[in-house]
């Protein structure tokens, strides 16, 4: 049976102790953690800066993001296949007002496709691309919006009223049935 052991270091030894676990004060605010198998050989637990470097490589063997000056820095690159790209000043775009943007560059058909912007998206939407939309056309719908409380009798309409008792009145007269006929 093994015994494990752990030991506290300043400084990594020049040996390790077979079967133990040992820390290594690399200063005042970090450690590293070493496990030793029965040879005495270290196997390091990974650290913050370790991850960092393997999520960098991750992202660089997947093409990540490569980062330009300008558009014409952007437009100079011969990629051979689906990049992005990050603009930093990408003003040369009339889209992009101020700022950086990102861009997808296409080989199918050899163009640049804005994905997003400091600023914002450009997005400019077709009446007739909207799903679930009216069928009135945006002509029918201003007028409608604008006649929506114009009638040809509004001065009719407006001495309709009621009483306190909420009799209803006409010109501020009480609205009374009149007879057709009064034979009795």
């Amino acid at each position: 049976m093994n015994i494990i052991t752990s030991h506290r270091y300043t400084a990594v030894p020049a040996s390790w102790i077979p079967n133990s676990v040992n820390y290594v004060a690399v200063n005042a605010d970090v450690m590293e953690v070493y496990v030793a198998n029965s040879q005495g050989v270290p196997r390091r637990v990974l650290n913050e800066e370790d991850v960092q470097v393997l999520i960098d490589a991750a992202v660089a063997q997947a093409g990540g993001v490569t980062e330009v000056a300008d558009i014409a820095a952007r437009d100079a690159l011969t990629p051979d296949g689906v990049i992005q790209v990050y603009v930093s000043d990408a003003q040369g775009d009339p889209t992009v007002d101020s700022g950086g943007a990102f861009y997808l560059y296409r080989p199918s058909d050899s163009s640049w496709k804005k994905t997003g912007e400091d600023e914002s998206l450009d997005l400019v939407l077709n009446w007739d691309s909207i799903q679930g939309g009216p069928s009135s056309t945006p002509a029918a719908i201003d007028a409608a919006v604008g006649n929506s409380h114009v009638h040809a009798n509004k001065t009719e309409i407006d001495q309709i009223s009621q009483n306190a008792e909420g009799e209803p009145l006409y010109a501020g007269q009480l609205i009374r049935p009149h007879w057709a006929t009064e034979a009795w």
